[in-house]
């Protein structure tokens, strides 16, 4: 299974693109926090930034128990600032 992962600002740049794609085994269902993990292991210098993000799935905030189908619209979204 391919999941499609969007990624943002930060995130992005160090992806090199603002989507990346994560390969899962078919016989295992994957989770919000499996997925996260997976891009932090893929990803290591997001690591730290992804610790303090969280996933969205449809455009709502995913439970880390939360299980993923692969037409699902995956975002990560990173730590915010601004005024």
């Amino acid at each position: 299974m391919k999941y499609q992962v969007h990624l943002f600002g930060p995130l992005a740049e160090m992806a090199c693109s603002g989507l990346v794609e994560v390969d899962w085994p078919e016989r295992h269902e994957c989770t919000a926090a499996e997925l996260m993990q997976h891009l932090a292991m893929q990803y290591p210098e997001m690591g730290r930034r992804l610790g303090v993000g969280f996933l969205a799935v449809n455009c709502r905030r995913a439970a880390p128990e939360q299980q993923l189908q692969v037409t699902d619209e995956l975002a990560v979204i990173g730590l915010v600032s601004g005024g």
